[in-house]
């Protein structure tokens, strides 16, 4: 059940609105929320950063298998294939810093995030954020960089979404961001892709 007091409602509101600022790009806006200095990083370090990151978080979760092979296949740890990746994508999906900010925004209502559980400390369900933007940023990207349907890309984001909502994915993504993770620059190269 989420907290619905006074405090963690103006929280909701506060995070919600630097979401919303579209006067940066959104994995700014998010460094933001995150009290993350999203400083200008290389390229390569990032998607390194990034693979390592989601192959420890969503190993053994079945359903995104075929997603994830299908990531890996068409970008790796490649920055060239990255880019490609990108741009395919972002031609398919013109509007993508939208995109992903309804995802978080959308996120964050529905779950009543960030601080709806009550076991996690303040700083925790931020790092929950960083490694989601981390995870739906490669994964969405990745997968997408050899397909051309649009609802491909909707079917694998609702998959993932299954795992955030419904798994431990905010418990698995604390312990690795408090552990291989644990500083400040790896935090801003998962959000620098």
């Amino acid at each position: 059940m989420p907290d619905n007091s006074a405090d963690a409602c103006a929280t909701r509101d506060r995070t919600i609105a630097l979401l919303q600022d579209r006067s940066k790009a959104f994995n700014a806006r998010l460094a933001e929320v995150c009290g993350i200095s999203l400083t200008a990083s290389d390229q390569a370090q990032a998607l390194s950063e990034s693979v390592e990151l989601i192959t420890d978080l969503l190993d053994g979760y079945d359903a995104l298998a075929d997603i994830m092979a299908d990531a890996q296949t068409n970008v790796a740890n490649d920055p060239l294939r990255w880019n490609e990746a990108l741009t395919r994508f972002n031609a398919l999906l013109p509007d993508a810093e939208c995109f992903f900010e309804h995802l978080f925004v959308n996120h964050i209502i529905f779950s009543g995030s960030p601080w709806s559980d009550f076991n996690l400390t303040a700083e925790e369900p931020l790092l929950t954020f960083i490694a989601m933007y981390a995870a739906l940023r490669y994964l969405l990207v990745a997968y997408m960089a050899d397909k051309d349907n649009i609802d491909r890309m909707v079917d694998a984001c609702g998959e993932c979404f299954r795992i955030i909502e419904h798994a431990n994915f905010d418990l698995r993504a604390v312990a690795l961001l408090k552990g291989t993770f644990n500083t400040e620059e790896k935090r801003s190269l998962l959000l620098a892709l």
